[in-house]
């Protein structure tokens, strides 16, 4: 339903804009009052050829906005049509249309840029201009199904039975592609067992590059590692100055402090809390230093592997995660290989089963369809009786292909 109309500098309209009602909507006036102006401006909006002597004399653009509301039979239509162009469909939809003097044209939808024919597909669908054959939808055969249907209110049959469709169409273009794929990785199925075999062989783990990395670093400073841990330790334990033994000392005379002024015991408490903090440090210290070794051959070794990594990195995707989910694409691709026919049946059973599925609902959407048909020829045939013309003759035709 078209809402509200806005025309701006559109041949000798400088400005207007109409808001419509629900129902039945009249525009009358005399003949030159501009009526046939609103509908050419309209005519824009929806993505009718432009041209640029509609301009208004003086203005460098012209502009026409129409606001439509839609209705539920337009929404499968519109949803595709607004997917396929990255739309936000909304219940309101703002059709919008400049032209410019220059001779070029802008249209937006819903505030998103979008081509003529965009456009004009998506008019196509808002609305009918009855004496512009070209937006006359009654005409287009394209079009004869969908009135059926929504006379026969099979849209929920339809909908099941296009899923069902879908998927059996999906199934046969899979099967069709692993048939085709199966002659070429056969054909390479050597060169996929020797680079799986490269990476099986060095079997990295995930991370293991990084961990070695810090591991050699760490053994290749091992000496200035555990020259600083010494300093370390000596500053903060093992030395007659050590920050421990001077806390320690000033923990004896705050003691001492305590027994004459009990003002002192907060600050005790934080000395003492500071004198385990410091030898818990010390500890941790000392043991890191313990537990340095420097082992040439550990290094020598590490570096190899990190060197065998590096290697299948560069030849797998520059990483270790694509190295290792190369190796995932190349085990499945031999066990596809390894198991063609097992893949290929089951494809073609599950096809069957979708195939048949889809065959009965088509039937059963068929019958729906051909019942409606009878009645929509009557209902018609009973109109155009009223209306006079009593040899009226109205005719649906059904025909079924193959897909």
């Amino acid at each position: 339903m078209l809402l509200n109309l806005h025309i701006k500098n559109i041949a000798l309209i400088e400005e207007l804009s109409i808001e419509f009602e629900s129902g039945l909507n009249i525009i009358t006036g005399e003949t030159g009052a501009g009526k046939s102006i609103i509908i050419d401006a309209l005519s824009l909006a929806i993505g009718e050829r432009a041209n640029t002597e509609m301009i208004r004399s003086g203005s460098e653009k012209a502009i026409v906005e129409a606001t439509f509301e839609i209705h539920k039979s337009q929404i499968p239509n519109l949803k595709s049509l607004f997917a396929e162009n990255e739309i936000e469909l909304q219940n309101e939809i703002l059709l919008r249309r400049e032209i410019s003097t220059k001779g070029s044209s802008r249209c937006f939808v819903n505030d998103a840029q979008v081509s003529v024919s965009v456009l004009k597909a998506i008019g196509d669908e808002l609305v009918d201009l009855h004496g512009q054959h070209e937006h006359q939808s009654l005409l287009r055969s394209e079009k004869h199904r969908e009135y059926l249907d929504q006379f026969a209110n099979v849209e929920n049959e339809l909908r099941i039975y296009s899923e069902a469709f879908l998927k059996a169409r999906k199934l046969l273009s899979e099967k069709k592609s692993l048939e085709q794929r199966e002659v070429s990785l056969k054909e390479k199925l050597s060169v996929l067992q020797f680079q799986l075999a490269e990476i099986e062989k060095v079997n990295p783990q995930l991370g293991e590059d990084d961990l070695l990395e810090r591991e050699i670093r760490k053994m290749q400073n091992s000496e200035k590692i555990f020259e600083i841990t010494t300093s370390l330790y000596e500053i903060l334990y093992d030395n007659e100055n050590a920050i421990s033994v001077e806390l320690k000392l000033a923990q004896k005379k705050l003691d001492e402090l305590l027994k004459l002024d009990e003002s002192f015991s907060e600050t005790a408490k934080e000395i003492s809390s500071a004198v385990a903090s410091v030898d818990e440090s010390a500890n941790a210290i000392l043991g890191y230093r313990n537990s340095i070794e420097f082992d040439e051959k550990k290094i020598d070794e590490m570096r190899i592997r990190t060197g065998e990594i590096s290697l299948l990195k560069k030849k797998f995707g520059g990483t270790l995660e694509a190295m290792l989910n190369k190796k995932e694409e190349l085990e499945h691709e031999i066990s596809l290989v390894e198991n063609f026919e097992k893949e290929i049946g089951k494809l073609s059973n599950e096809f069957e089963n979708a195939r048949i599925e889809s065959e009965k609902l088509a039937k059963q959407l068929s019958e729906k369809r051909i019942s409606a048909a009878k009645k929509l020829n009557k209902s018609i045939e009973t109109s155009l009786k009223e209306l006079g013309i009593v040899n009226g003759v109205f005719e649906t035709r059904i025909t079924q292909r193959e897909m």
